[in-house]
């Protein structure tokens, strides 16, 4: 995944920048390795006591619901990568011209 996400992103990177959907994206990445940093000793690595506790305690829950959140986020923003055109990016509209149109005779 992140050899594919390097090659991906680095293929475009000019253009890829300044879309603050990606910088989203990023951003949310690096939010999900604190994520597993934070975690990683509170919750899952007493994987076995969570097991045999009568109901799920609540930071356990915070967890799940916190990674759910940060992994569909990532998955929206690197969805709307595509979707994000830069102001200006296709230039102005082409002026009317000032001539007048010519008109085509109906067909009898």
């Amino acid at each position: 995944m992140i050899s594919c996400g390097l090659l991906l992103a680095g293929a475009k990177l000019d253009t890829y920048y300044d879309n603050p959907y990606f910088q989203l994206k990023l951003s949310l990445l690096l939010l999900v390795g604190v994520h597993a940093l934070v975690f990683h000793r509170s919750v899952y690595g007493n994987a076995a006591e969570l097991d045999r506790a009568a109901a799920i305690p609540g930071i356990a829950k915070t967890a799940a619901c916190l990674s759910l959140v940060l992994w569909i986020g990532i998955l929206s923003a690197g969805r709307w990568i595509a979707y994000y055109e830069r102001p200006g990016q296709f230039g102005p509209p082409p002026a009317a011209s000032a001539q007048p149109a010519k008109t085509v005779p109906a067909p009898r």
